[in-house]
């Protein structure tokens, strides 16, 4: 995740909505050993009604 974030930053930066120090603690949150990261995920499911 770190590597993506370098990588990102910048872009972060532009919009403005997030500033440096932002950037900066998440990713020493991210490298710092015992933090566990899910990313997003998505569940899908179908089906029919039943009778």
């Amino acid at each position: 995740m770190g590597l993506t974030l370098r990588r990102l930053r910048p872009r972060l930066l532009e919009t403005g909505q997030v500033s440096a120090r932002d950037v900066d603690e998440v990713m020493a949150l991210t490298e710092r050993q015992g933090t566990f990261c899910l990313p997003n995920f998505m569940v899908t499911a179908w089906g029919r009604k039943p009778l």
